[in-house]
Parts: structure tokens; sequence; C-alpha cells
């Protein structure tokens, strides 16, 4: 698992940098977030993820929620996603318990949802800025099944998904994860 966050950690950097200052107020898949919203969210999880992969106790997040990422997201994403990436780097990372999310829970799970959400929210984000996405079929079978799990009917009403979006005939399996948490695959600003 710690070579699949790497991977998908690698992208979202490669996404993140190529956001330009002109796109930070750009609508993306996640109706609640712009850009600069995404890019911060993006942020704080990198560092909520480094925290659980070290054990260490989870931190209220401040509200408001700080800028993170400023007008260079790509410059400062880059080191909370490679800390993150750090943590989870070794098999100790992955066992036991973690503080992640609302609370504690199996560390091996939280692994699973920091891998999601880097992959997806990295795809959401070159939606939302027109650039390309490209997850590994290692990275989109372990993300398709974090989401088979966790995509009940209560967090699809909840809004942790959204419905589910019948892909297309033919839809690949990074089409496929993505309309089952509720993304539209197809979707543009």
């Amino acid at each position: 698992m710690e070579q699949l966050i790497n991977k998908a950690a690698q992208e979202a950097k490669r996404v993140m940098s190529g956001v330009q200052a002109s796109q930070l107020h750009d609508p993306t898949p996640c109706k609640d977030f712009d850009v600069k919203a995404l890019a911060n969210h993006m942020a704080g999880l990198a560092m909520g993820a480094e925290r659980a992969g070290k054990k260490l106790e989870r931190m209220a997040p401040p509200d408001p929620m700080p800028d993170l990422v400023g007008e260079n997201p790509g410059a400062a994403y880059a080191p909370l996603a490679d800390a993150a990436v750090a943590a989870w780097s070794s098999p100790e990372a992955f066992e036991g318990e973690t503080q992640f999310g609302p609370g504690p829970m199996p560390a091996q799970m939280a692994g699973a949802i920091t891998l999601m959400e880097i992959a997806v929210h990295g795809w959401d984000l070159a939606a939302a800025t027109g650039q390309s996405y490209s997850m590994d079929s290692d990275v989109a079978t372990a993300v398709q099944q974090t989401i088979g799990q966790l995509a009940s009917p209560e967090s699809r009403e909840s809004g942790v998904f959204g419905p589910e979006i019948q892909a297309g005939e033919g839809a690949s399996q990074q089409d496929q994860l993505l309309s089952l948490s509720g993304r539209d695959p197809n979707w543009n600003a």
C-alpha cells in the first residue's frame, strides 16, 4: 500500500504544480470547493495523513481553516505530500489503530482512505484545471475497493460520496471508480 500512496501523491503533486493563479477561483467537481479550496483541502488532508501514518494524536482542524497553499499551490503542497508519503512508507504505519478523520480507526483503513483521497481529489483538481490525470491500475484497483467499502447509502446521503453515476460501456477502471464515487468522469468546468 505504501507504494500506491507514493504513486498517487506523485501524480497529485504534478497536477498541483500545474495549477495557475488565474484558476484558483474556478469550479471543481466538488461542488463545495473552488480550485483554491480543493487545494487547501488536499493540503490539510496531507497534514492529517502524516499524523495518522506516524500514529500521532489527531489535531482538531482550525476554524476557520487557514490558507495553506497561498497563490502557489504546487510549492505549498509538495512538501506536505512528501511528508505524508514518508509517514506511510513503512509496514508499521498500517498496523494497529491511528487517529484519522473523525477519530480512531484501523491504521490499514486510514492508509486506504489516504490513498483514495489523494487519488480522487487529484483527479478533481486535474479536471478543474484542464490537466490530464493518470491513475495507475494498481492504484485504481485499491481506490475502487475502498470506495466500494465506504460508499454506503448513508455516506452518499451525507455528501461524503455523491449518488453513483453509471459508467458507460467500456469505461476505464479510473472512470468506473469515479462513477462509483459519484463523480462524472466527463466533468468539465
